[in-house]
């Protein structure tokens, strides 16, 4: 595969308390998503995870609310880093509309937290290294919105999965 399975198997999705404390500029915010993802990137380096005119956009489509002074706290911070992954397997809609049922439901760190290990847990299983990464959803209150987690980032697990499939050259298909 191109992307290298045990650099996959390791892989930490940076926790809430890991993210900076301090606001950032966009700048920052693109170099960190850089930094944290950069083992999701894509083949093709037109394709970015994140560029200003998208975090621009996103701001204007009201999915992150403003920046204030040009900076961005962690919980903006941290919508970005979901964000330049599930808008490979999302509509804008149907980002703002997981977006608002998990806010409703969680803290943004609880939210976010969720996700980081939703993603790890499903990239673990769709790479076929550990058949028992993804557990039943809790019971309660809270399962629609953390089934909604698990669904993105199994999709997104998926999708990146079939990607690297897709480019493997000949002769790893047949090892």
């Amino acid at each position: 595969m191109v992307t290298d399975t045990s650099a996959i198997m390791n892989y930490h999705f940076p926790r809430w308390q890991e993210l900076p404390e301090l606001d950032l500029y966009m700048d920052q915010i693109i170099s960190i998503i850089d930094r944290y993802l950069s083992i999701f990137s894509p083949e093709d380096p037109e394709d970015k995870l994140m560029t200003p005119t998208m975090i621009n956009n996103y701001v204007k489509q009201r999915m992150v609310s403003a920046p204030v002074s040009k900076k961005y706290d962690r919980p903006k911070v941290a919508f970005f880093l979901i964000l330049a992954l599930l808008k490979r397997v999302m509509s804008i809609s149907e980002l703002a509309e997981l977006k608002r049922i998990v806010l409703e439901a969680y803290p943004a760190e609880e939210a976010y937290n969720l996700f980081c290990s939703e993603l790890e847990s499903a990239v673990h299983y769709v790479f076929g290294q550990e058949t028992s990464a993804i557990s039943p959803v809790p019971q309660g209150e809270r399962n629609k919105e953390h089934s909604a987690v698990r669904a993105a980032a199994v999709a997104f697990a998926n999708k990146f999965y079939l990607q690297q499939l897709l480019r493997q050259s000949p002769e790893e298909q047949q090892a």
